[in-house]
Formats: structure tokens, C-alpha cells, sequence
């Protein structure tokens, strides 16, 4: 969901960490992205999945 202001949110931001980097001068944000770190068939269920074929990657069960 895209809120006002341009903030976006959706049901994979409770699982993930977030990352913010800023413009050390004027303070800007140039860049977000969120990080899950998840375990074998858990990939099938991640944002990245609904895009790209993972199923190699759920299969090696590791991190």
C-alpha cells in the first residue's frame, strides 16, 4: 500500500529488517530497502518469489 506522503508498506515489512541511507548533508533519504533472511522452502513464501523462480533455492535448505 502506497500511503501519502510516499510511504509504502505491505504485509512483508513485519518480517524484514529496514535499511535507510541518508545524504550526510542535506539529511535526504536516498535509498530503503528491507532484508529478510530466511531458511530452505521459507523463500517460497517471500516477496522476491511472487517475481522470480526460487524453488532451486528452497531446495538447498540453507541460508
Amino acid at each position: 500500500m502506497l500511503w501519502p506522503g510516499g510511504r509504502a508498506e505491505d504485509a512483508f515489512d513485519a518480517g524484514a529488517r529496514h535499511l535507510t541511507i541518508t545524504d550526510r548533508q542535506s539529511g535526504a533519504v536516498v535509498c530503503t530497502c528491507r532484508l529478510t533472511t530466511v531458511t530452505g522452502a521459507a523463500i517460497l513464501q517471500t516477496y522476491t518469489a511472487q517475481f522470480y523462480g526460487v524453488d532451486a533455492l528452497a531446495q538447498r535448505g540453507g541460508r
